[in-house]
């Protein structure tokens, strides 16, 4: 597996766990107008191998990529696809997590529901869609989501967000800063905007009870004609604000247990989380351009609040109430304690015993 291979040894030395993916095949597995595998014994084969060879970082496996955007593949050919890359996989090594092929249509197309009818809902661990969306959307993808997987008694999945990015900037206003190329930059404005999606989509899918949301995308990554930036550095391997906001979002919540929304009032969405030593922080911003004033009870210690990228803006001692102003920024507070949540993230369902089937037979309707 060459540079992947190379990849995997050097992520895992350093603790970093991968959700992999591949996608397109072959001429030679691939005879048909799709373009799609289907000769199942050889990815059968491809599966087993990757799963057994991948043995350091790669803890999740995502098989193909957007398959129910429009192009005439039929799901009933994917479902039985998804069903041989499933075997594979957990052939090599039945503890991986394998994902079923990334949704990208919402609400959730037919495509997907034939799948299910024709049995892919038993050759999956965790449901994963793509959403690129405003925040404010998310609510609704998610419960619809949450809906659909209920239809076919598959409620008790987990759910991954593993694409998810910024498109309300649009294209990059600044100049190439790499010489020679049409690598279009975002400009500052369009830098903050990035930050300010990411903390708000992790954050509000997290409360939403999605388990991972993979933002999109970490390293230099352009794409429509090299006007659309989508990265978190730039091409000159400086970092944006959002890597600082990501780096800063991970200190102080990444051991924190998510308590659900906190009720400020309209304007504000905000959501309270509790640190393992029981301290409470809060991280919020407002729904509008405008600033919004709130209130907090009474705390007995020292308070203070952050900027999306940790750097303190104000700090109270103990006083009976805490005002705040909410922007459009995200902002944390730090040091609470004795705050409720007025709704927790849904609690993961039991998974249920599995049916009593062989799911080593797969047909395929040729």
């Amino acid at each position: 597996f060459g540079g992947y291979a190379q990849n995997d040894k050097l992520l895992a030395r350093y603790g970093v766990n991968v959700c992999q993916v591949f996608h397109d095949s072959p001429a030679w597995v691939s005879k048909d107008r799709f373009g799609f595998p289907d000769d199942l014994v050889s990815l059968y084969r491809f599966t087993e191998t990757a799963g057994r060879d991948f043995d350091g970082g790669v803890q999740a496996w995502e098989f193909w990529n957007e398959q129910d955007a429009p192009n005439n593949l039929p799901g009933w050919i994917f479902a039985a696809a998804q069903k041989a890359a499933y075997l594979g996989f957990k052939a090599a090594n039945p503890d991986l997590n394998v994902l079923v092929g990334s949704n990208c249509i919402h609400p959730t197309p037919r495509f997907m529901e034939v799948m299910m009818e024709n049995g892919a809902g038993e050759y999956f661990d965790t449901y994963n869609f793509h959403v690129y969306k405003t925040v404010g959307e998310f609510q609704g993808i998610v419960a619809e989501k949450r809906e659909f997987l209920k239809r076919f008694g598959l409620d008790e999945k987990p759910m991954w967000v593993t694409e998810n990015g910024c498109v309300t900037e649009g294209t990059a206003r600044r100049d190439p800063i790499l010489p020679g190329t049409r690598l279009r930059e975002h400009d500052t404005q369009q830098e903050h905007m990035q930050a300010d999606y990411l903390i708000q989509a992790q954050v509000t899918f997290q409360r939403l009870g999605v388990a991972r949301d993979f933002f999109f995308v970490f390293k230099p990554y352009n794409e429509y004609d090299d006007g659309k930036a989508w990265g978190i550095i730039r091409w000159d391997w400086t970092v944006k604000p959002a890597y600082a906001g990501l780096a800063t979002l991970t200190t102080l919540l990444g051991e924190a247990e998510c308590l659900g929304r906190y009720n400020t009032g309209p304007g504000v969405d905000a959501t309270l989380y509790q640190q393992p030593d029981g301290e409470q922080r809060l991280v919020f911003w407002s729904t509008s351009d405008a600033g919004k004033t709130f209130r907090l009870p009474m705390q007995s210690g020292d308070v203070q609040m952050t900027d999306l990228t940790g750097r303190p803006v104000k700090t109270w001692k103990a006083k009976k109430r805490l005002e705040l102003t909410a922007t459009g920024h995200p902002q944390y507070v730090l040091g609470l304690h004795n705050l409720r949540a007025t709704d927790a993230p849904p609690s993961p369902r039991p998974e249920k015993a599995a049916p009593a089937m062989d799911k080593t037979i797969v047909l395929q309707i040729d």
